[in-house]
């Protein structure tokens, strides 16, 4: 395994030494052993909870800013409408009525996906991203408890905020990487379809690349 020093000198700060404890359980159950694959699940995991700083999806967005993520979504206030409507009547949302409300705007933006409710059922704030690997939406916390909250002895449906913690936030992204058949991907060194699968995106694809090749390298040389 890679050592807990060269994992916490590359998320300072953070709290990795809180998670690093667990990784030998979860590294055992999906099979993540090889310094490709450990360093491949610490640079994914690592860039998706801001370097082991953040465990619960920030979803507090300016007015300014939510056009610019949610851009089929929102759109800016023109002169004369309305702040206090959530719907324009052309059909997008107001980011007035949205911004600085992270519950409104996860009930909105999550409603009616990754089987949430609609927007009133309070799914996409319940069901948020949670974790080193942020876990969202009621169907994948449903599979994860089905696939191994069961076993373990938690209920990660009637108790998300579970997957915030180290050891079940561990658990949580083994699963996924499990579930996805990510090491495939880590074997070949394959960082392009990790990062879409892990961020269904390539957002911070350079950063990703940066933080595995120098864990990979530290891994290495570890074993010489």
């Amino acid at each position: 395994m890679i050592k807990a020093t060269s994992i916490m000198a590359q998320f300072p700060a953070s709290s990795i030494a809180e998670y690093y404890p667990f990784a030998r359980e979860i590294f055992e159950y999906a099979e993540i052993n090889s310094p490709e694959r450990e360093s491949m699940f610490w640079a994914q995991t690592g860039h998706e909870c801001a370097g082991y700083t953040r465990f619960i999806e920030n979803l507090n967005y300016s007015e300014a800013r939510l056009p610019q993520v949610w851009p089929k979504r929102f759109r800016t206030i023109k002169v004369g409408e309305r702040r206090d409507v959530p719907v324009f009547a052309d059909g997008k949302r107001n980011p007035a009525f949205y911004a600085k409300n992270p519950e409104r705007l996860a009930n909105y933006v999550y409603g009616n996906r990754l089987g949430n409710g609609n927007e009133a059922s309070g799914d996409g704030w319940r069901y948020r991203g949670r974790g080193p690997k942020m876990i969202t939406g009621k169907s994948n916390y449903i599979a994860l408890n089905r696939d191994i909250g069961m076993g373990l002895g938690v209920d990660f449906v009637k108790n998300p905020d579970l997957v915030a913690t180290p050891r079940w936030g561990m658990w949580a992204a083994a699963w996924f990487w499990k579930r996805n058949g990510l090491n495939a991907f880590a074997d070949k060194k394959d960082m392009v379809r990790t990062t879409e699968i892990i961020n269904g995106g390539l957002i911070g694809l350079k950063e990703r690349t940066t933080l595995f090749d120098l864990l990979l390298k530290d891994n290495l040389s570890s074993l010489a």
